[in-house]
């Protein structure tokens, strides 16, 4: 998004932005080892769960365990140099804090609230959503002077944030609750206490359902106010977004024993990955 939105919309209106193109890969590098860390803990946690769900996972043993904690804290605090350097560059080094915190929530999801229903969930959808905040935070001098230079780019680029933001938050929101129900087997036999445990699986087919219409009702707006006035980004829209959302719809509203919600994780990932490829088109083709 920084390459295809931002930086050609700072450049257009004469305004340098913050991050060079080093330092851009460097805020890059750092989101990669925290996602990586977080998922390496995950498993090392989930040892038991995933063998009792049928998961695959690379510790099988003591040693292996041992080995994999090694990997998690190197991987965890060799960055914490370099994102302190990033946050000298930008002149901002009160967001080292942001590091900091970003690894104490995935130990805290890790350890307690992913047993727990809804708030694991509601902390993953919100942590995969934030990796635009990061961005729009590490720019946000430039985007100030983008503010008072061009109201309308300044907008343009809120807009497109928002609707960046919002597809990643419910999307992973929503595919978290159906890997909730698909793992339900494990997560009774390890003590946990997810949203499918509480609600039952009915009650929470029925809010999937509720969640994914809302989305898909959110996207039929935004097309509607950003995609009319080009072919080709209606036909993006609806190849990519609005098409695969009913057809989503229809599955989640079929989907009742493991083999159904297991096969619906999987297409809710692709279509996850589609509108990322709708973001680019429509960025390419406005």
């Amino acid at each position: 998004m920084a390459q295809k939105v931002l930086y050609p919309i700072l450049i257009d209106n004469s305004i340098l932005p913050t991050l060079s193109n080093k330092e851009l890969y460097l805020l890059i590098f750092l989101t990669i080892c925290i996602t990586a860390g977080g998922y390496l803990f995950n498993d090392i946690v989930d040892i038991q769960r995933d063998i009792q769900n049928d998961k695959r996972s690379f510790i099988s043993s003591n040693w292996e365990k041992r080995i994999a904690y090694v990997i998690y804290i190197v991987i965890t605090l060799s960055p914490i140099p370099f994102a302190l350097s990033l946050a000298m560059e930008i002149n901002h080094p009160e967001y080292i804090f942001l590091y900091f915190v970003v690894v104490l929530l995935l130990l805290i999801y890790n350890l307690y609230l992913k047993n727990l229903p809804l708030l694991g969930n509601i902390l993953v959808a919100f942590l995969c959503s934030s990796v635009i905040l990061l961005l729009l935070l590490a720019e946000f001098d430039s985007i100030q002077l983008l503010k008072l230079s061009s109201p309308k780019d300044y907008k343009y680029l809120i807009a497109l944030s928002i609707y960046y933001g919002a597809f990643a938050f419910f999307t992973n929101l929503i595919r978290e609750i159906i890997k909730d129900v698909e793992d339900i087997e494990g997560d009774l036999d390890d003590g946990a206490y997810t949203f499918p445990l509480a609600m039952g699986i009915n009650k929470t087919q029925y809010f999937l359902l509720v969640l994914h219409v809302f989305l898909l009702l959110f996207l039929i707006f935004w097309v509607i106010q950003n995609c009319l006035t080009s072919v080709i980004q209606i036909s993006f829209s609806l190849a990519l977004l609005i098409l695969p959302a009913i057809y989503l719809l229809r599955l989640i509203y079929k989907s009742k024993i493991k083999k159904d919600y297991s096969e619906l994780s999987r297409i809710y990932k692709l279509w996850m990955v589609g509108g990322l490829v709708f973001l680019i088109a429509f960025v390419s083709y406005n």
